[in-house]
């Protein structure tokens, strides 16, 4: 059923305290049946505290250079929540003048803020977000907002980053560094899994948590050579235990499932002697190469996907696949149809 705005009064959502609320109310059963709005206008809020010789009042081009690709993986996050495509040539000029970042420099130590909240705004009122479940409105934008820019969700990584190199290092000395990152507490914990929850139920969200990695990854390798770093209120800590920690992270591969219209360019069998497709996305420039599972033999979609082919139409595909920094790999068809697939997405 297609969202309904409520004339109510806003739900003014002013801290990560009230966000959490409102994302752990949006997964229980039988919620609300209209979206109330939303009132983003004092949070999120993403800050960046550098400190040190290179970083009066300024940025060095590497912290730039963070920053742009942290900007880049939220424009493909959104670009996926509303086009089922993590690839940002998916959104339009107009869409991508709202994602457009507004930085704050302020004077002493480098501090930069940028007020993520009418970012998220607008996406409510966006035509592909105004036919989702009210229910799913609330957790997708919600959720969203917390990846990006919560404090619980940048606590997490620096937790699992520091216990991940703890395990690759070989020296103590090293290893005891990494113990200022602190554990999450049992509060935090309990944040965690509300999220978790979430992004458990959309695909949405758990490609943007992949893509957030990355993007504090690079953020945080961005700030390289900063005597202090801090980042959203998650804890003052030294230069070289950040670059420590950062060492050696590679980009996260988060599974995810495609369902959309594509025009089948060719098929045929590989050295390896699977069965392939080179399928592009209809409303969008992405383009990949896909593996026909056996299983559509049995099920008619195998005769689909070379109908299509032979008639050059558009076909209905279901994909499962890897995404990795917003590029597809390892992709499957599951199924293909001429008809769109019901809106519920496999677990």
């Amino acid at each position: 059923m297609p969202t309904e705005t409520t004339n109510a009064a806003p739900v003014r959502v002013s801290s990560e305290d009230e966000a959490f609320e409102l994302l752990r109310l949006s997964l229980i059963p039988g919620g609300e049946q209209a979206l109330p709005n939303i009132d983003f206008s004092e949070w999120p809020v993403l800050r960046l505290r550098a400190s040190g010789e290179k970083f009066q009042s300024s940025l060095t081009p590497a912290s730039m250079s963070g920053i742009v690709d942290f900007h880049r993986g939220l424009q493909k996050s959104v670009a996926f929540a509303l086009y089922g495509v993590p690839d940002a040539r998916r959104l339009s000029p107009e869409e991508r003048e709202s994602l457009e970042f507004k930085l704050e420099v302020r004077s002493g130590s480098s501090l930069v803020q940028v007020q993520l909240g009418p970012i998220f705004e607008q996406l409510l009122s966006h035509p592909a977000v105004q036919r989702m479940e009210p229910g799913h409105v609330i957790t997708v934008i919600v959720g969203l907002a917390l990846i990006w820019a919560g404090q619980t969700a940048f606590k997490s990584y620096l937790a699992e980053r520091s216990a991940t190199r703890q395990a690759e290092l070989n020296v103590e000395a090293e290893r005891a560094r990494l113990n200022t990152f602190e554990r999450l507490s049992a509060e935090e914990s309990q944040r965690m899994r509300i999220l978790s929850a979430a992004m458990s139920r959309h695909t949405q969200l758990s490609a943007a948590e992949s893509l957030a990695y990355d993007a504090r990854t690079r953020v945080l390798r961005g700030l390289s050579g900063a005597d202090t770093v801090e980042i959203n209120g998650a804890g003052e800590y030294h230069g070289e235990d950040i670059d420590q920690l950062v060492r050696n992270a590679r980009a996260r591969l988060n599974e995810i499932v495609l369902d959309g219209a594509y025009k089948v360019i060719g098929a045929g069998r590989r050295p390896d002697d699977s069965l392939k497709a080179r399928i592009r996305a209809v409303d969008s420039p992405s383009e990949f190469e896909a593996e026909i599972v056996v299983d559509m033999v049995t099920d008619g979609s195998y005769g689909v996907v070379f109908d299509a082919i032979k008639q050059n139409a558009e076909v209905y595909l279901r994909v499962r696949a890897k995404n990795k920094d917003g590029v597809i790999k390892q992709a499957k068809i599951l199924a293909a149809s001429f008809e769109p697939f019901d809106q519920a997405r496999p677990e």
